[in-house]
């Protein structure tokens, strides 16, 4: 069972002991290989000024919406916003590279419900074409960067290679393969966890004795996570065990928010955990797999000092 709170509201009331795994900034990479498809590309040519003359040569301005078959951010809307620039359409020879993508015009939006993250595609320029251009097609190899991020997304850095083979004729069935590969990290959750209550589960049964204990479970890093799981629960005094069926879903929690959880243990005897002055405690160990915006797992581990009234 788990609560949604806020971690905000919920200090206020309980003085508790926490145990915290610093926050970190970007101190997880996930690498990036996507391929994307479109056949709905569509778009105007312009006539520019040459290079020669000061200029950056004829535009084909299109835009995309290709899909992604699998990886973190398959599930985005796409758009690929191609700002092709060409001095010539390379008819006489359309293996020469006569074509280039100019400085941050070009790239690739992926929006999702965790927020959008910007790509900015370039290769060549007016001097050094490096993409090849018949007039209607184009082919070649560039590099990307992270040029804007929202979100769960804030913050991400990242850059890479790509390579494309895209149309830029008339009408709004023009092709686009795109293949980009890299790696892009977000900002990190971290783990705080405190016990909040514990409190035995009734009368024994079959000889056991029983109690569950709740947790607050709290996303004290900067980055937002994203299906976070319990995925062990142990106890350093012998006889007592969890029996929670694992890994147990937790849900998503945002950087500074809260949610509740609870562990039920078995004991042999109440009498294997009773600790002068404390009742019955115990050291529990926890692991918490939090992952980022990117879905890159970390997992967590910390032991938390459990005490269960004597009573009851």
């Amino acid at each position: 069972m788990r609560t949604r709170i806020r971690a905000s509201a919920f200090f206020g009331l309980i003085m508790l002991v926490a145990f915290l795994v610093p926050p970190a900034l970007h101190a997880a990479t996930s690498s990036v290989f996507i391929e994307a498809q479109a056949v709905d590309g569509a778009g105007t040519a312009e006539p520019g000024v040459a290079c020669a003359d000061g200029g950056f040569g004829d535009s084909w301005t299109y835009a995309y919406s290709p899909t992604v078959s699998s990886g973190p951010l398959s599930s985005s809307s796409l758009v690929l916003d191609l700002e092709l620039r060409s001095d010539a359409t390379g008819a006489e020879n359309p293996a020469d590279p006569t074509a280039w993508l100019h400085g941050d015009e070009t790239s690739l939006t992926f929006s999702n419900e965790r927020g959008t993250l910007v790509l900015s595609l370039s290769s060549g320029s007016c001097g050094q074409p490096t993409l090849a251009f018949d007039g209607s097609s184009t082919s070649g190899s560039g590099t990307w960067a992270v040029a804007s991020a929202s979100g769960s997304y804030r913050q991400a850095v990242g850059s890479g290679t790509f390579s494309l083979d895209a149309e830029v004729g008339p009408g709004a069935g023009n092709s686009l393969d795109l293949d980009l590969g890299g790696s892009i990290s977000v900002l990190d959750p971290a783990l705080a966890v405190e016990v909040v209550r514990a409190k035995w589960d009734g009368a024994p049964d079959a000889g056991f004795h029983y109690a569950t204990v709740t947790y607050l479970v709290t996303n004290a890093g900067v980055g937002d996570a994203f299906g976070v799981r319990l995925t062990g629960a142990s106890s350093g005094t012998a006889g007592i065990v969890s029996v929670e069926s694992l890994p147990e879903a937790i849900g998503d929690i945002a950087a500074g928010e809260s949610s509740l959880m609870q562990v039920r243990y078995r004991f042999d005897s109440k009498r294997v955990c009773v600790v002068k002055g404390e009742g019955c405690a115990f050291d529990a160990g926890l692991s918490i797999e939090m992952p980022d915006a990117l879905d890159a797992p970390a997992t967590f581990t910390t032991t938390e000092r459990v005490r269960v009234p004597t009573s009851g």
